[in-house]
């Protein structure tokens, strides 16, 4: 089967789009299926090599993005260069349908202005398509969303997949109940990850020793309103003034721009968080696994807002298949999964002090740390590896195609 995964994603490492997009595309060839991903992102190795199609592992894949465009007055327009990096998308995958490289749609997308032209395709050359929601942005998420055209672009592209498509991928169970109450046939993967190539980590980091003179926690991730990265520095601020020898380090963000620069900027001009707080930026994917697997703690610090209702944290199964220790809020589904204290050490949301409560649990009890980073090892493997999820999800994939040649 060849199928084709379409989407927004700077790919193959950089975003958390791009860590499910590769662990779903990693499934489909386990199981004996071709990928090629097309992005409308724009990546820097694609403006720099020959060929378009780049190679990542087994997966295909290209980017959709306008890189050699004659400059004019309207192309120096981000929004211009995103529409035509969309109308180049559609033109690839009518090629690929038109030389019999397409047999399924997987759209990691909901925009109607990105998928309607190739939901007629998928139609009209009667190809099976399947939507992956992973949010569900409330309408406070867009601002001025009564005049702003990107609301109206994401509600309809939510309330519309169903018409139609073979089925809905949800993240969460808030997602799958919304499509399963239209009759649209719907299946929960939740963030997954592979746990069979994980080795036990040796805890090199944390012992039973009180001397201890040093306390590494780490954040992975972009700083999104809702990710709660401003509650983790201000808890481990507090921690620090406790006398724990703390030090947070946040992979993902250089704190450049946006909300991150605000948070920076913040820790600069702080006497005690200037020493404390490091903004490393993006890592390379071979670095990471080994980054998360030297530090003391690992945190998800998410609020409770009505985006994270909908959404899971992606990071948790990749946090939990090293070993150590994670602290995370109890937003929706996290404790459907994980017992708190057990694999997990699951706080309050919204609070400061839950949150640096359970840091200096963490610290106070390292034996307990230790054990719980193991079971949430274990309990990972158990709740979030991919290939049963995958395998499932293939199934559905083989029946759709094989209904389609059938009608």
């Amino acid at each position: 089967m060849k199928i084709v995964i379409i989407g927004w994603s700077q790919f193959p490492s950089g975003d958390a789009s791009a860590a499910r997009i590769r662990t779903f595309a990693k499934g489909f060839i386990d199981n004996g299926a071709s990928v090629h991903f097309i992005t409308t992102a724009k990546l820097e190795n694609a403006s720099q090599n020959d060929s378009p199609v780049l190679q990542w592992e087994r997966i295909s894949y290209e980017s959709s993005y306008p890189v050699h465009t004659k400059t004019n007055f309207f192309n120096r327009f981000n929004i211009v260069k995103h529409i035509q990096s969309l109308r180049n998308s559609w033109r690839l995958v009518q090629a690929l349908i038109d030389k019999g490289e397409c047999d399924i749609i997987y759209f990691y997308s909901w925009s109607l202005l990105a998928n309607y032209p190739l939901k007629k395709k998928a139609i009209g050359n009667r190809i099976p398509f399947f939507f992956d929601i992973c949010e569900w942005y409330p309408p406070e998420h867009f601002g001025k969303w009564m005049i702003n055209p990107l609301y109206y672009d994401d509600w309809l592209g939510r309330r519309l997949p169903g018409r139609k498509c073979s089925g809905i991928i949800a993240i969460t169970h808030y997602i799958e109940e919304k499509y399963r109450k239209q009759g649209i046939p719907v299946i929960l993967v939740p963030a997954i990850y592979d746990f069979s190539a994980v080795v036990p980590q040796q805890l090199s980091g944390l012992t039973e020793n009180a001397s201890r003179d040093s306390f590494t926690v780490l954040y992975a991730g972009f700083c999104k309103p809702g990710d709660g990265l401003d509650l983790l520095i201000d808890a481990v601020k507090i921690i620090k003034l406790k006398g724990i020898p703390a030090q947070l380090y946040i992979i993902g963000t250089d704190g450049a721009s946006g909300a991150a620069l605000e948070y920076k900027t913040k820790c600069l001009h702080d006497e005690v968080l200037q020493y404390t707080v490091h903004f490393k930026g993006k890592m390379p994917q071979a670095e990471y696994p080994h980054m998360l697997a030297s530090v003391d703690v690992l945190t998800l610090a998410r609020k409770n807002t009505m985006t994270n209702l909908a959404a899971f944290p992606t990071r948790l199964p990749e946090y939990l298949s090293t070993g150590r220790p994670v602290l995370t809020t109890a937003v929706p589904d996290v404790p459907l999964y994980l017992t708190p204290d057990l694999h997990a050490k699951i706080v309050k949301p919204d609070s400061v002090n839950a949150i640096a409560e359970g840091l200096i649990e963490l610290w106070n009890e390292p034996a307990k740390a230790k054990a719980m980073g193991i079971l949430g090892q274990k309990r990972g493997a158990e709740v979030f590896d991919y290939r049963p999820y995958i395998a499932n999800l293939y199934e559905m994939f083989v029946s759709a195609r094989q209904k389609t040649k059938q009608n």
